[in-house]
């Protein structure tokens, strides 16, 4: 996680190091306040960048640090993941029925 906050501090890795933060923890970032869409919070070097929520390095550090981040959750798995894990897990086996490949996880109504 320390090498993906430095990476939000970079302008041209920003906002996919915002998108691989947002996958790796199955949170609510809109209600954090680790994001931002303002420039001006994320500093001179990032003033061009205004299309969308960026994550703020030092606020994502803080809540790191806190304990708010890897410690009490499970690892989240992509639904892209699960399905392709299924399809290799099909193609292994060619002697045994089809894999349920669209497999999908049911997640509550607020995510």
């Amino acid at each position: 996680m320390p090498w993906l906050i430095e990476k939000m501090r970079e302008p041209e890795l920003v906002f996919a190091a915002g998108l691989a933060m947002r996958d790796l923890f199955e949170v609510d970032f809109n209600d954090t306040g680790l994001f931002a869409i303002d420039p001006a919070d994320l500093g001179k070097a990032f003033e061009y960048l205004n299309d969308s929520p960026l994550p703020v390095a030092d606020r994502v550090a803080a809540w790191w640090d806190e304990g708010r981040g890897g410690r009490g959750r499970t690892p989240f798995h992509s639904m892209r993941r699960l399905r392709l894990d299924a399809l290799r897990a099909a193609i292994a086996a060619t002697d045994t029925p089809l894999a349920d490949w669209r497999r999908t996880r049911r997640f509550p109504a607020w995510l």
